[in-house]
């Protein structure tokens, strides 16, 4: 939150459409397999003697694909390099650094790429998931059927836990990333002053009264005047940015105890806290600390009852003890509390760091040497687009948080 340095991209891989999901838990991973034999390139990925679609075996191609463009591609800042991080347990991503070479490992931007399958529309959304979020007293009837029209995605992410079976080994988990990003921007049941065209808004200011111009339509002013909603929206993607830099924090100063705590915990904690206050009058602008400790306060009482629902899987309890240890749970639970008492010591900024200087980008690689090797399925041209877009947005634009 303080520098804004990682990126996340999901990178949709083109499938056929004869694909069927198996659930493997309470309906959070699931075994992908083709209905019918198939010429597409995905059947490069698929288990000898079988239909089923090895998550491992696309992540292995990624990660070399990946290694093989760096080979080639030169940065443009020749005082900085590109490297691949070692693969981590259970991780769904490629992780990529942009590193000075002066200074031995200090990292200027990391991007973690993700393949993914997108759940065909015909097939709709697997049956555990199929009733979609509990968000009609939020956003309403309309948005949540809105919601169920979109697609779904499988990340190639594996089962925790140990003597996996062979299914969980090329478990795939559903992702609702995308969705996620439209609920949280979105203004509730009460958002008519942005969307409709009969209702004035504070955004749209027209000419006073005996102004010549007092008749025409009305004129967008400054970003600053926005309406009260959309600061309560803004109110809101501060909560959750602080909420995600105490989970860092927390991390960095504690590796061992809370190893199993991540980002999401955080993001799903938010998500459960918006849909029980959905009044905007609950995220008054001008309540920033308060609503941000009722959100600390949601996630150490989740962590207290051992109980995070997945928001999209109710069923799936993020804080089960099966992943999530009971020793890990009371840790947390006493931290959040000790940070609380002492005012948030973690959130406190560190000093500021010189800017990088914008350059023009420009990429330089061997195409041809390239085309030899890559698979059809993983294009090195969408690989040389992701690395040049990421050094884009981290050297001249700023950071969005979602």
């Amino acid at each position: 939150i303080h520098s804004p340095d990682e990126f996340d991209m999901m990178l949709k891989l083109q499938v056929p459409s004869c694909l069927r999901t198996t659930k493997l838990d309470a309906g959070l991973f699931y075994r992908i397999d083709l209905t019918r034999p198939t010429r597409h390139p995905i059947k490069d990925f698929l288990l000898e003697k079988n239909r089923t679609l090895s998550s491992s075996k696309i992540l292995t191609e990624m990660f070399r694909l990946i290694r093989k463009f760096l080979k080639t591609y030169r940065v443009p800042d020749r005082r900085c390099r590109w490297e691949v991080n070692k693969k981590k347990p259970n991780s769904p991503a490629v992780t990529l650094s942009l590193c000075r070479k002066e200074i031995s490992g200090e990292e200027l931007i990391s991007v973690d790429v993700v393949p993914a399958l997108e759940g065909q529309k015909v097939q709709s959304w697997p049956l555990a998931v199929r009733n979609g979020p509990d968000v009609d007293n939020w956003l309403g009837k309309k948005l949540r059927q809105e919601i169920r029209s979109l697609p779904c995605y499988f990340v190639p992410k594996r089962q925790k836990g140990r003597k996996l079976g062979e299914d969980a080994k090329e478990s795939w988990r559903i992702s609702f990333s995308h969705i996620e990003k439209k609920i949280i921007k979105s203004h509730g049941n009460k958002k008519t002053c942005c969307e409709s065209r009969d209702t004035k808004c504070c955004r749209f200011i027209s000419a006073g009264p005996g102004s010549p111009s007092s008749h025409r339509k009305p004129y967008r002013p400054r970003k600053m005047n926005m309406c009260f909603h959309q600061q309560v929206l803004a109110l809101r993607k501060q909560c959750l940015m602080l909420l995600k830099s105490l989970i860092e924090g927390l991390k960095q100063c504690f590796p061992k105890d809370l190893k199993d705590l991540c980002s999401y915990h955080g993001k799903t904690a938010f998500l459960h806290t918006l849909s029980a206050r959905f009044d905007d009058s609950s995220w008054a602008p001008q309540q920033l600390p308060a609503c941000f400790l009722h959100l600390v306060g949601a996630l150490q009482n989740h962590a207290e009852r051992g109980l995070l629902p997945h928001f999209f899987v109710p069923e799936c309890n993020l804080f089960a003890t099966s992943v999530f240890p009971r020793k890990a749970l009371v840790f947390l639970v006493n931290v959040l509390e000790e940070q609380k008492r002492e005012g948030l010591p973690l959130l406190q900024p560190p000093a500021l760091l010189p800017p990088l200087t914008p350059t023009t980008v420009r990429a330089e690689v061997n195409a041809g040497e390239l085309s030899e090797t890559s698979h059809p399925l993983i294009s090195s041209e969408c690989l040389k687009f992701i690395l040049v877009f990421v050094l884009v947005v981290g050297l001249g634009f700023n950071f969005l948080c979602f």
